[in-house]
């Protein structure tokens, strides 16, 4: 016969499980459990299994995850990012539609639950919504070199998510570091023209150069100028604490200096030369996710969108000379060139 706690740990397995059996799971168990569907959700689940979902899709143990952890009113910050990550992997292995609408409903839960996104949280959506412009893009691509016809508005439905897309991260940005007091999606290209500079503001937290350089990715495929513009006004303004985890990070000088070299690829969209999949630098966990996105393409074509404006990429490049002393001069071609090369190492690293 079943102990009561036995009882307790059981219900975890019933589709309709109460508010009250929720509550009763021990804390460590019910954690625990959350960490497992996050990890093995797209293995068959023959208890919650419902009649026309393909087998191992994986949304099934996915929603469950977030429905617990929502009824529960959980705050455990670890399992919300095991979570956000999960559905990142799950968007990159159906190749999804390009859209971030699961990611989206995930981040409403997490607030409806009183949970403050961390910075591993919002590397993890940095890196859903560059996987998501890059898909839409490739889709696009692909559809004209087969010459397959596409509605009129693709072209313009595909700008104007990566603009609600750059935006929506910008804002999330801001509620990390401690500036989400600011007015919402201030634009940063004040100082084009006759206009002042915006006054400086600390931020009460400095991401990792890491974080950084995959927010300034998600920025620069999705071509918000003014985006980039504002991450490097953040890392003058607060170099300091970049330096500080420069001084605790393994390679923290390295990945920092990664980072300027990014703003100047993504502002003059060297990138482009090459595919996105190719030139993108992966993370380490991204590798097998993202080499299975579109294959390259050598030619413009009408997706690709202009570099940003001469004065705004001036702009950038006084805000790095400014603290070259710290963090270097801005960067070379060679740099640039390098970086390029570098994503592309990683990509082949990535198949063997």
């Amino acid at each position: 016969m079943l102990t009561s706690r036995d009882k307790r740990v059981r219900a975890l397995l019933l589709l309709d499980i109460t508010e009250q059996q929720i509550e009763d799971v021990p804390e460590q168990v019910f954690n625990a459990y959350i960490h497992l569907l996050c990890r093995y959700f797209s293995i068959p689940d023959w208890y919650h299994y419902v009649d026309g979902a393909p087998k191992g899709d994986g949304r099934i143990l996915l929603h469950r995850a977030i429905a617990l952890m929502d009824r529960r009113k959980s705050t455990y910050r670890p399992g919300w990012n095991g979570i956000l990550h999960a559905v990142h992997i799950f968007d990159s292995r159906r190749r999804g539609n390009g859209t971030s609408e699961l990611m989206r409903q995930t981040l409403k839960v997490l607030d409806r639950a009183g949970v403050e996104l961390d910075e591993e949280g919002f590397h993890t959506v940095c890196l859903s919504l560059s996987l998501s412009a890059v898909i839409r893009r490739n889709r696009i691509i692909t559809a004209q070199d087969r010459g397959e016809g596409l509605p009129e508005d693709a072209q313009a439905h595909h700008f104007q998510h990566n603009v609600d897309d750059s935006h929506f991260l910008r804002s999330l940005f801001n509620k990390v570091v401690g500036q989400d007091t600011l007015v919402h999606n201030e634009p940063h290209l004040a100082t084009v023209g006759d206009r002042e500079p915006v006054t400086a503001r600390k931020a009460l937290s400095v991401p990792r150069p890491a974080t950084l350089h995959a927010y300034i990715r998600a920025l620069g495929i999705m071509g918000d100028y003014e985006g980039l513009l504002s991450v490097a006004s953040f890392m003058h303004d607060n170099v300091s604490g970049l330096l500080q985890h420069c001084d605790n990070e393994l390679n923290g000088y390295v990945r920092l200096r990664r980072t300027i070299v990014a703003l100047r690829c993504f502002l003059e969209r060297s990138w482009e030369e090459q595919s996105e999949q190719q030139a993108l630098p992966a993370i380490s966990d991204e590798l097998s996710e993202l080499d299975e996105l579109a294959q390259s393409t050598d030619q413009e074509d009408e997706t690709t969108g202009e570099h940003a404006p001469e004065e705004l990429v001036m702009l950038v490049r006084d805000k790095v000379e400014n603290l070259a002393a710290k963090w270097g001069h801005w960067p070379s071609d060679g740099e640039v060139e390098e970086y390029v090369e570098w994503g592309q190492t990683l990509k082949s690293l990535g198949k063997q």
